[in-house]
């Protein structure tokens, strides 16, 4: 889960100084809103059928994450705009990854949840370092 949050974590500045017919500001909300939604699929898994539920949303997240990875290489934004974007979203970024890291610290206590949903992190991990592998290529 460490991984994930980290991949999330940089991709999401990477996605600042990418910049899309998007805007930077939608790309970083949007992105903001899928570490969030992805912290509600694990803090949603408690028992065995839970943690199928949120297997599957978070297989849909690691769509959504590539969808938007694409979203993110059509945009463009300076050194300057992405620091301000940084610094604008600097909170609700933290807050995510804070949130994500207590939902991976609760999925550790579940080892029964936490290999159902195992492979859908590691998809996202996956998916998350391509992503910032062809963003910092552009």
């Amino acid at each position: 889960m460490k991984k994930v949050l980290v991949s999330f974590s940089a991709l999401a500045l990477v996605f600042l100084v990418s910049g899309c017919g998007d805007s930077p500001d939608s790309i970083m909300k949007d992105t903001i809103k899928l570490m969030n939604d992805m912290a509600d699929a694990v803090e949603s898994a408690k028992d065995k059928d839970s943690a199928e539920k949120a297997k599957a949303k978070l297989e849909d997240i690691d769509k959504k994450f590539k969808d938007l990875a694409e979203r993110a290489k059509k945009v463009k934004v300076s050194d300057e705009q992405g620091k301000k974007l940084t610094e604008k979203y600097k909170e609700d970024i933290e807050k995510a990854t804070k949130r994500m890291m207590e939902a991976g610290m609760s999925l550790a206590k579940n080892p029964e949840a936490a290999a159902i949903i195992a492979p859908a992190l590691k998809q996202i991990q996956k998916s998350a370092e391509e992503a910032q592998k062809s963003l910092a290529g552009k």
